[in-house]
């Protein structure tokens, strides 16, 4: 979606991340065999559908001030949303508790040397491509 504010970009899927879930929740699930598990929660929009703007999403997930997020009868402490920028989709924090809130995430896009560190001229041009695009919107609302 070039041109387009990633603000104003279809959210297409939804994650629910809760780290470090208490063991009352893992229990059910794991026999209690597991001591350390995060939980995630995907909802996903079938083909054609979307969940509105990324700016309708996060006004929708507005917390409280315990950062967290309840679904039912759990609670998540981080939220993400994924929408295409620069032309492909990339994963936008919504709600975190590390101040990850509005961060895109390129760990999936960029190469990585053999020693699993991304290689830097792949983070640049990851980075290039995101600026450019929230630049291309910056030029048409001058």
């Amino acid at each position: 979606m070039k041109g387009t504010s990633f603000f104003d970009a279809p959210v297409k899927k939804i994650k629910l991340i809760n780290r470090s879930a208490s063991s009352d929740i893992t229990d059910n699930y794991t026999g209690g065999s597991v001591e350390d598990v995060n939980v995630e929660l995907c909802i996903t929009a079938k083909k054609k559908g979307s969940f509105g703007p990324l700016r309708s999403l996060t006004d929708r997930f507005q917390v409280a001030q315990t950062k967290l997020l309840t679904f039912g009868d759990m609670e998540f402490n981080e939220v993400s949303a994924e929408v295409n920028i620069g032309g492909r989709p990339r994963r936008v924090g919504v709600i975190g508790c590390n101040n990850d809130s509005g961060l895109i995430d390129i760990s999936q896009s960029v190469d990585r040397a053999p020693n699993g560190h991304p290689v830097f001229d792949s983070v640049r041009l990851q980075s290039l491509e995101i600026l450019e695009d929230i630049f291309s919107v910056i030029g048409d609302e001058k």
